[in-house]
């Protein structure tokens, strides 16, 4: 055994080999090739490929495997935690670290980023306020109509939304939902007040990509409650009542505004947050998975043209919608150091579930094309058990090494 679950087998070759997931990442063929002969892998074709059938039965067959996979943690969530009046937020991340219900994920994630007080009679008047709060000031930037016209703000402000319109398209290009209008608005409403709210950052590309979970989990706490589901393709404007909307949309604004909280340097000038995981990433893997260090050294590849795109949009690009919500329930529970911190070393992990398969990678075409989008293709299918398996190895990670730097060099 080689890579990272060799690494971790040396510390404890039995959990080890309990915690190796029973899906095995394919292994490369020769039985396709592209232009001029040359071979592509089996990943890299399939990521070309394009699916025309099946994804409304697979993104329900995730759906239900991720909900299987909490049905019992869902209990003790529901029956337990949340109906009590004051909620104790240590037990519920502890509960929240090992995945929600989608039914119960807006709610936790409010609770858990600060935004939805513990008390359990104080809660739906701090939301109410705090929904209110948004929309005056959305109204006090010159935001308020529905339009895209907005003559009350300043040339520099003119820039910044001309900024965040032209990102607006490429968000989530596969999910059809997050193109229909009336989300469009809202991601714009939201990526603007947050900007202009945090000069020191401002807006980056990335930061639209970081709504979508929030937006998914809000849309689909509601449409659960009212037995209905959530799909790539719903029809908001039939399905979702504007007043839902409106929450949604405040809540998401909020909620982007804690998770960006901790991790600001990651979007001011020069990006010190990112540049630092994406060394600390490579250090990691350095340390733990030298044929993959050395395989990806050899053929030209450097950890920051893959790497800080992952740390920019916190992966949310690099997984289906349904996958990064539930590896986002750990990251939350996890507290400020959530992204901070822990999402370099689910990062390394990753890396280390698909290291046999990047190294059968020789081309450096083909090696960036899996890096910067190909493990999309091969974690679609990914359920409960495979996001356990890599939270659960980022923690033994960050045990090793957060609080002992001295051993990545």
């Amino acid at each position: 055994m080689s890579g990272l679950q060799g690494f971790l087998g040396k510390l404890d070759p039995q959990k080890s080999q309990q915690s190796q997931p029973s899906a095995v990442p394919g292994r490369l063929t020769t039985s396709s090739r592209g232009k001029g002969g040359k071979q592509k892998s089996k990943a890299i074709k399939g990521w070309e490929e394009n699916e025309a059938g099946g994804d409304q039965q697979r993104d329900d067959q995730r759906a239900d495997s991720n909900d299987n996979g909490a049905a019992m943690n869902n209990l003790k969530i529901n029956d337990v935690l949340l109906s009590e009046p004051n909620i104790n937020l240590e037990n519920l991340k502890s509960s929240a670290w090992c995945g929600l219900p989608s039914s119960s994920r807006g709610e936790v994630w409010r609770l858990l980023l600060g935004y939805s007080p513990t008390n359990r009679g104080r809660r739906e008047q701090v939301l109410e306020r705090k929904r209110g709060e948004y929309w005056r000031a959305i109204e006090g930037c010159g935001l308020g109509g529905e339009g895209h016209d907005h003559p009350g703000i300043t040339k520099t402000e003119q820039v910044l939304l001309r900024q965040i319109l032209v990102d607006l398209p490429r968000t989530a290009p596969s999910i059809p939902l997050f193109h229909h209008p009336s989300l469009q608005l809202l991601l714009k409403r939201v990526l603007y007040l947050w900007s202009v709210r945090n000069p020191a950052c401002s807006y980056v590309q990335g930061l639209n990509d970081l709504c979508c979970p929030f937006i998914w989990s809000f849309l689909e706490e509601y449409l659960q409650e009212n037995n209905k589901t959530l799909t790539k393709g719903i029809d908001v404007s039939r399905e979702i009542p504007k007043q839902i909307l409106q929450q949604v949309e405040s809540d998401t604004y909020w909620c982007l505004t804690s998770l960006l909280s901790s991790i600001q340097d990651h979007y001011t000038p020069n990006q010190p947050g990112l540049q630092k995981q994406v060394y600390t990433l490579s250090k990691i893997v350095e340390r733990t998975d030298s044929d993959l260090y050395n395989h990806l050294q050899s053929h030209g590849v450097e950890f920051i043209q893959f790497a800080f795109k992952w740390c920019n949009c916190l992966l949310v690009r690099e997984f289906d919608m349904y996958t990064i919500c539930r590896l986002w329930d750990t990251h939350i529970s996890e507290g400020g150091e959530g992204f901070s911190v822990f999402h370099v070393y689910t990062c390394a992990a990753l890396l280390g579930r698909f290291s046999e398969t990047i190294r059968g990678i020789s081309d450096f075409g083909d090696l960036f094309q899996f890096l910067q989008g190909g493990m999309k293709d091969m974690t679609e299918s990914w359920g409960e058990e495979e996001v356990s398996v890599l939270c659960s190895q980022a923690f033994v990670l960050k045990s090793l090494f957060q609080n002992s730097q001295a051993h990545l060099g």
